[in-house]
């Protein structure tokens, strides 16, 4: 298991919206991806990172939130976690 790709994940859900939070975060992945491709936290992850990126206001936790392109994206992320 990638440790660095669970606790990007965990820096996000930690800290969003907060830029250098994010930006390390996604440093983070892209060495965790050189690591192991296949590591389930990998895309879930980057799943999570991109929600952050097509963020537009409301509830963290209303899909209204976000834009259409970042929760197809989102998605298809995850689906590949499983």
């Amino acid at each position: 298991m990638c440790a660095l790709a669970r606790a990007a994940f965990q820096a996000i859900e930690d800290r969003p919206f907060v830029a250098e939070n994010l930006k390390r975060a996604a440093e983070d992945l892209k060495r965790a991806e050189r690591i192991d491709p296949r590591e389930p936290w990998v895309p879930v992850a980057a799943s999570r990172l991109i929600l952050e990126a097509g963020y537009r206001a409301g509830s963290r936790f209303d899909v209204r939130s976000y834009d259409d392109f970042a929760l197809s994206r989102a998605e298809e992320l995850a689906r590949n976690a499983v």
